[in-house]
């Protein structure tokens, strides 16, 4: 089905696929490892005891790999945008 759609797959399932692309986007946006994992939906062991982030640091650390984890293009181009509007202003 996903190859009628025009979607290439490498050999794994496409939902582990765009696993391994979001954990990569919060990896390079430094996201805090416990609030990746639990993103994820894993379990973070022993520290789950200890610490419970309220949904506001959740959210915090989430909104630092948001512009990684668009894929909509216009979103990247509505920065680029803003970003070179300021540079002119400078």
């Amino acid at each position: 089905m996903a190859s009628e759609c025009g979607i290439r797959h490498k050999g794994f399932p496409i939902a582990h696929g765009f696993r391994k692309f979001f954990t990569t986007q919060l990896i390079s946006s430094k996201v805090n490892p416990e609030i990746r994992e639990m993103l994820l939906g894993h379990e973070i062991g022993l520290a789950s005891a200890y610490y419970r982030p309220t949904v506001e640091e959740m959210y915090k650390e989430y909104s630092n790999a948001i512009n990684n984890v668009t894929i909509d293009p216009a979103n990247r181009l509505q920065r680029k945008i803003e970003f070179l509007t300021r540079k002119i202003k400078v």
